[in-house]
């Protein structure tokens, strides 16, 4: 009767054993984003609104309301691939946990040569305030094809050199190696690196 009350103890005790290690594994198994590396930063807020910024980019309103505010944030889907534009517009509503870099970016307004817009813009249709340089367009060989931007550079040698993403169009190929003028902002670019939506 020991013998058998001993084997009974045991058995229990492996049983229980074997059922927290399986929970464990469980829990270890749940995917998750990866640490943040470099200049990513982590944070965890309620996705409030998905506009489709033209995809694959799209720009998430993200409230942090034990904070009191709002951000906007770009996501391309062609980098981050956990989530696709179904998913994402479904998650609204829902605490996501993201990785994201916080950059100053150089905003492409209009580019002129010889005052004459290469972007179809209208100089009525521009907002005050913009920052505006002259210098030799580069990087503008072809048209954009497909839905991501190209980057072009235009810089004086002896003074500065600013770099743009955008879409190249046929008049700008032109102009490609010769004299333009650019206007410009100066944003903060907000991109998420990794991002996942929390259980409900």
């Amino acid at each position: 009767m020991k013998i058998s009350f001993a084997l009974a103890v045991c058995c229990v005790i492996l049983s229980a054993s074997c059922t927290g290690q399986g929970r464990q594994g469980n829990k270890n198994s749940t995917p998750d984003i990866p640490e943040p590396t470099g200049e990513q930063i982590r944070e965890l807020g309620r996705l409030k609104q998905v506009e489709d910024s033209g995809y694959p980019f799209f720009t998430l309103l993200i409230e942090f309301p034990e904070r009191q505010f709002e951000e906007s944030f770009l996501l391309d889907l062609s980098e981050v691939t956990t989530l696709d534009p179904g998913t994402l517009n479904k998650a609204v509503g829902s605490y996501v946990r993201f990785n994201y870099t916080s950059n100053i970016i150089n905003a492409l307004m209009d580019m002129r040569q010889e005052g004459r817009s290469l972007m179809g813009i209208n100089p009525e249709d521009l907002p005050e305030g913009l920052e505006r340089a002259t210098g030799i367009l580069t990087g503008a060989t072809s048209p954009t094809e497909g839905d991501l931007p190209s980057r072009i550079s235009v810089n004086d040698p002896h003074e500065f050199s600013l770099e743009f993403e955008t879409f190249v169009t046929p008049e700008m190929v032109e102009a490609e190696s010769n004299i333009v003028e650019v206007f410009f902002d100066k944003r903060t670019e907000n991109k998420i690196a990794a991002i996942k939506v929390m259980p409900k």
